[in-house]
């Protein structure tokens, strides 16, 4: 009797990730509006471009108005969320625990070991059957 083929062990991967030099310095943007798809969430990160001020709405109500633009729109696969509210988890943990200071106005962190940067990567592959 022959012995089934056996399937090999994954070999890891690894992203090698180049930032073109004109998208080296970022973009600075003031908030992140989120919505999404069936297939994708999509993160327009705004920047504002100008004071807030008062204007009458339709109705003749008063109400704030503060101009804004979206400085970058960062489209991502429905199945990647969860990777990148965990890597957020991660990187956000790690910043109050350098700086002593929580996101959000709440009471400084307690101490703790920095956490290394967050690899990116594909989704998880689902195991073989």
């Amino acid at each position: 009797m022959a012995e089934p083929p056996t399937t090999p062990p994954p070999v890891p991967s690894h992203v090698s990730i180049a930032v073109p030099t004109e998208l080296e310095a970022g973009a600075y943007a003031d908030f992140v509006s989120i919505w999404h798809t069936r297939e994708s969430f999509v993160l327009d990160f705004v920047a504002t471009t100008g004071p807030t001020r008062q204007v009458t709405d339709d109705q003749g109500r008063a109400r704030a108005q503060t101009p804004s633009k979206v400085v970058s729109r960062v489209r991502i696969p429905a199945a990647q969320v969860f990777e990148i509210m965990k890597g957020l988890e991660r990187q956000l943990t790690a910043w109050e625990a350098e700086t002593g200071r929580r996101a959000g106005g709440g009471p400084p962190a307690p101490p703790g070991p920095p956490t290394p940067p967050t690899p990116p990567g594909p989704p998880p592959t689902p195991p073989a059957t």
